[in-house]
């Protein structure tokens, strides 16, 4: 029985591949994660730091199919919002973190300013490297990592230009960069979009994104024009960011995308919704 706390707990239940319940656990999670090789589930949860003074830390924590935990890392001084796993087991988690965390290589500013970062943690706990941005650039951020680990990030940009790595990017909306399992930054580009919504990384390395427009975009190939009030795009860019292909789809009735996904084969699934037309 599940009985929520005044805090509002989150629940996780982990099932076998025939549906049966194997455990749960509640606490205040803040993303899921599960490894293509079944290697565990991560959770990154809150947690209140024992010792005075050092605030709250983004907990990763990856438990095997019978409940036990096989390892876990506290990030002090961050707050984790998403997290995805590879085919090693290592976890990818961004959030947003005070300038005194430190990921190995000493705090990361000011105590009191706050940063944007992305980080990746080996099977077992152990940092592997890190990076940083000003937070005052990001207020939304989107993951996806693939089986080999290579990273894609989403991120909602308030204001001007940011470099991820590769050189000053316009994000004055969104915008998307890519790394490589050991942090190289590969390449950047701003979406075209003010409402990008979701973005996944191919087995070839590409960048696939999904949004909305309603009116005419041009992503990098041709023009996409809308058929209603608002349409859905998939757009897909090469592992050095150039476009590939770009596509919509809608109808009379305005429809919104919110999540895509694709298989190691490059298949494709977009997740969307649709108003009923007037």
């Amino acid at each position: 029985t599940f009985e929520p706390s005044p805090s509002g707990s989150r629940l996780v239940v982990h099932y076998d591949p025939q549906g049966k319940p194997l455990w749960a656990r509640k606490a205040v999670f803040r993303t899921i994660s599960a490894s293509p090789q079944r290697d565990g589930v991560a959770l990154v949860s809150d947690e209140e730091q024992p010792s005075p003074g050092w605030g709250r830390a983004a907990r990763i924590e990856v438990i095997d199919s019978s409940g036990a935990t096989l390892w876990k890392r506290d990030i002090n001084w961050a707050i984790g919002s998403a997290a995805a796993m590879d085919s090693t087991g290592a976890v990818v988690l961004v959030g947003t973190a005070y300038g005194r965390a430190d990921f190995g290589q000493g705090p990361l500013g000011d105590p009191n300013d706050r940063f944007f970062f992305i980080t990746r943690v080996a099977k077992g706990g152990a940092l592997m490297w890190s990076r940083s941005f000003p937070a005052q650039y990001t207020s939304d951020v989107k993951l996806s990592v693939n089986r080999a680990g290579a990273i894609g990030l989403l991120v909602r940009i308030s204001k001007g230009s940011i470099d991820f790595g590769g050189g000053l990017v316009d994000c004055t909306d969104w915008c998307w960069t890519r790394y490589d399992p050991s942090g190289l930054h590969l390449s950047s580009r701003t979406t075209h979009s003010k409402n990008a919504r979701d973005i996944a990384v191919d087995e070839q390395g590409g960048t696939i994104l999904t949004g909305v427009f309603s009116k005419t975009i041009n992503l990098g190939g041709q023009d996409l024009v809308p058929k209603g009030a608002a349409d859905a795009y998939i757009v897909r860019y090469s592992s050095t960011g150039t476009h590939s292909w770009s596509t919509s789809f809608g109808g009379s009735a305005a429809v919104q995308a919110s999540h895509i996904s694709v298989d190691r084969y490059g298949a494709i699934s977009v997740l969307a919704s649709s108003a009923r037309a007037p």
